[in-house]
């Protein structure tokens, strides 16, 4: 009889549920009516798996006491393919402090609208590899919170975003970053970056840091510091509006690359030399003192 009562309870628990158009299951909560998936304990790889192909899912919340773990590797990576109406992602309130490695963390998610990081605790995060790759429709980021001190590897960190027009990294210490290849590579629509906190004595490489950035008429590079042997091949390549490149007078002439400037028509030094597409673009990633000693770079004072 107990056996009884408790399989109609179950099912009456159910039934309720269904009718309300509410699904509960442990740390997650879909409100089917809203679209809201509500994440309320760990969050791991398990929440695209217990989703995947769920039509009623448009945004996923952490919400208080939600936890992310250590290891964010690809945590929601190409998520949007898999959870096909999902649009939005708010880790505002989630507990991000034991995160330590977010490379390709929301990379692929082409069809992902809305990114909320306010507050998001990043200060032990060491790798942010490719954390907003080929995120094609977002079009702003607010990253004011980001704690990038530990962080060594920035390589392709908002590659082929490229619906976004500013970037306000003026927050960012890069002191420790090593990798800087294709950061910013493929943000066709990119108007302005602020990198005045950019610190990039200890960079190694700068290859496609900037290229393909066809709307970027300016780029203040004065807070950089480079090594002799920096690698920036194709830094610049097909800026085709770019205009000024700002540097300051620690600004070191790299080992030998190429293709730094490759079809940055428009192109002006600080003296007036003018990109030329036959020059040894090495010769020339440098300050322009004028016609005896030419550069592409404007020195900021």
């Amino acid at each position: 009889m107990k056996k009884i009562i408790a399989a109609v309870l179950a099912l009456t628990l159910i039934v309720s549920i269904f009718v309300m158009d509410v699904y509960v299951h442990k740390d997650y909560r879909l409100d089917k009516k809203t679209g809201v998936l509500t994440v309320s304990g760990l969050l791991d790889e398990r929440l695209v798996a217990c989703y995947n192909k769920n039509e009623y899912v448009k945004s996923i919340v952490a919400a208080e006491g939600c936890e992310l773990p250590e290891n964010c590797i690809q945590l929601f990576y190409d998520v949007t393919s898999k959870i096909p109406n999902l649009e939005s992602i708010d880790l505002s309130k989630a507990d991000t402090s034991k995160v330590k490695n977010a490379c390709n963390m929301f990379a692929s998610n082409e069809d992902l609208k809305t990114l909320i990081l306010t507050g998001m605790d990043t200060s032990n995060i060491t790798n942010m590899c490719g954390m907003f790759r080929d995120c094609r429709l977002l079009e702003e980021l607010d990253l004011s919170s980001f704690d990038t001190s530990n962080v060594t590897t920035m390589s392709g960190m908002f590659e082929n975003c490229s619906n976004i027009e500013k970037l306000d990294l003026s927050g960012f210490n890069t002191a420790n970053v090593i990798y800087m290849s294709d950061m910013f590579s493929g943000c066709e629509k990119l108007e302005k970056v602020d990198l005045s906190s950019f610190d990039t004595s200890k960079v190694e490489s700068m290859d496609n840091m900037f290229s393909d950035c066809r709307r970027l008429q300016v780029v203040d590079l004065s807070s950089f510091g480079t090594k002799k042997n920096v690698s920036v091949e194709e830094m610049f390549a097909f800026c085709n509006v770019l205009e000024t490149i700002y540097v300051n007078s620690s600004w070191k002439t790299p080992k030998k690359n190429d293709r730094i400037f490759i079809n940055c028509f428009k192109l002006v030094g600080g003296e007036g030399t003018r990109f030329n597409q036959n020059d040894q673009d090495y010769l020339y990633a440098k300050v322009d003192n004028g016609a005896d000693d030419p550069g592409y770079f404007t020195l900021k004072e």
